[in-house]
């Protein structure tokens, strides 16, 4: 009860995605970097969360791809890097479905979704360099 006066009952945390294109590989990159304040899915007040992201082209869905699970951690650390293959023209009916799951036996439970349509991704957030190592 005391989590649900901290943490809305709409509240579900947040999620840090990163995102990338390259016209050259004709790739798009989905860099999930972390979660925090995710909502406790377990009896033991913790989750198990994963990240599911989903590329949509024309409404079917062409490919999934997930992360690592943490186990028992409310604010996990991914680092991780999804790749999609996706051609420039088909940015503009491609979207994506992001989901935090949490895994469980025998069924996963979803702990929140974010879905975007890549052609509506402000401009500033566009053709942004590359971090060099």
């Amino acid at each position: 009860m005391f989590s649900d006066l901290l943490q809305g009952k709409d509240d579900f945390g947040d999620l840090l995605l990163y995102l990338a294109y390259s016209v050259i590989d004709r790739k798009l990159f989905v860099t999930v970097s972390k979660a925090y304040n995710l909502r406790p899915m377990d009896i033991t007040g913790a989750s198990d969360p994963y990240v599911k992201v989903e590329q949509i082209y024309q409404r079917r869905r062409v490919k999934a791809r997930k992360t690592s699970i943490k186990r028992a951690n409310l604010n996990p650390v991914y680092h991780e890097c999804l790749e999609f293959d996706l051609p420039l023209n088909e940015i503009e009916q491609t979207n994506l479905l992001v989901q935090v799951m949490d895994w469980d036996r025998p069924k996963h439970h979803s702990v929140g979704t974010w879905h975007s349509i890549l052609d509506e991704v402000p401009e500033e957030f566009r053709n942004i360099p590359k971090a060099k190592k």
